[in-house]
């Protein structure tokens, strides 16, 4: 919505409006306060439109402005300027807290147990805690920051993996209204991207190797899964729920990610794909 001309402002303005065909001095003060509210950010139109006038009309008067008056009796407050980037609300700090302990546990806890969704219970439960924050008003990029995640993650792991009834949902603080106006094309700042450090992408390919050697997850009669198999998938896991890429996944493991989605979601990481 456009910014509209303080009460204070038009009233100033259509005073000396007004009093505008008293004399040449009186002329000349109400074109340079046209002027000078047209430097503060308001526009031909909006004066025009508080004043009744047309948008020519106060082009014109502005343009006679002789120069000389800087002093009105009054204040010319300057336009709201519509911010082109967004300043995210910041999340309460026991709701990072608690999205934080729900994502250590969804990387760590392992059951043979699954939700209809496919999940483990804690892996249901992080996506429907990240569900709750975005049904508390917050956005993907506000709940994403302070974790550390990609806002991309966020956005899909609500969507996609969809709710699961069994999960323990949670109430989240409302996010407050924001203030200030906003362009209709404003975006957030370029959050940062998930990368695999050099050193853990060595790891991964250590253990993809070993954890090849062995297909079974913990709970299968073979007696689960061998120790590299648990740790590579755990990591995978890690990276993964942080919102790392299907690229970045696949250089830091040397797998396709088919083979790595399978892997997720026979572990519990991640929902099956979804029927037609």
């Amino acid at each position: 919505m456009a910014a509209v001309l303080p009460e204070a402002l038009r009233r100033h303005l259509a005073d000396l409006q007004q009093r505008s065909g008293s004399g040449e001095d009186a002329e000349n003060l109400f074109d340079e306060a046209l002027r000078a509210a047209n430097d503060a950010g308001w526009s031909y139109r909006q004066l025009g439109t508080a004043l009744g006038v047309s948008h020519f009309y106060i082009s014109e008067r502005i343009k006679r402005a002789p120069g000389k008056v800087t002093d009105f009796g009054f204040d010319i407050p300057e336009r709201p300027r519509p911010a082109a980037v967004l300043q995210p609300r910041a999340l309460p700090d026991e709701v990072v807290r608690d999205l934080h302990a729900r994502l250590e546990r969804a990387v760590s806890d392992r059951t043979a147990e699954r939700t209809e969704n496919g999940l483990t219970p804690a892996v249901a439960e992080y996506f429907g805690a990240l569900g709750a924050a975005s049904d508390a008003g917050w956005d993907p990029y506000e709940i994403a920051q302070p974790l550390g995640l990609n806002p991309r993650a966020v956005a899909r792991f609500t969507t996609y993996h969809g709710r699961d009834k069994g999960a323990v949902g949670t109430d989240y603080p409302r996010a407050p209204e924001r203030t200030g106006p906003a362009a209709w094309n404003a975006r957030y700042p370029r959050a940062a991207a998930i990368t695999i450090p050099g050193d853990e992408a060595d790891r991964l390919k250590e253990l993809a190797g070993q954890a090849h050697l062995n297909r079974g997850t913990a709970g299968d009669e073979d007696g689960g899964a061998l120790e590299s198999a648990v740790e590579y998938t755990a990591r995978i896991a890690f990276w993964y729920l942080r919102g790392a890429s299907r690229q970045d996944l696949e250089k830091a493991t040397g797998q396709g990610w088919e083979a790595l989605r399978k892997r997720l979601s026979r572990w519990g990481y991640m929902s099956p794909p979804k029927a037609g």
